[in-house]
């Protein structure tokens, strides 16, 4: 049984880094590609009933496929 709860901790450990490592670097490169980005939330219009969830969408246009886009997402469990 130790060594199952060993194994366990090494593959969190392990997960838990590249994780993070992953998050670092993406992060990172959505800087560099746009270092003064702002922000422009999608929220609801007046606060909804507590414990419910809401799924949003954003539309918008290009004016011309690019070659790469970058999305910088953020949530909340408010």
């Amino acid at each position: 049984m130790k060594s199952i709860t060993k194994c366990g901790y090494i593959v969190s450990v392990v997960f838990l880094a590249h994780s993070f490592t992953s998050i670092w670097l993406t992060t990172s490169r959505a800087n560099a590609a746009n270092p003064d980005w702002r922000a422009q939330w999608i929220w609801q219009a007046e606060d909804g009933p507590a414990n419910t969830w809401v799924a949003f969408r954003k539309e918008f246009d290009l004016a011309s496929v690019p070659d790469e886009a970058v999305a910088n997402i953020s949530t909340d469990t408010k």
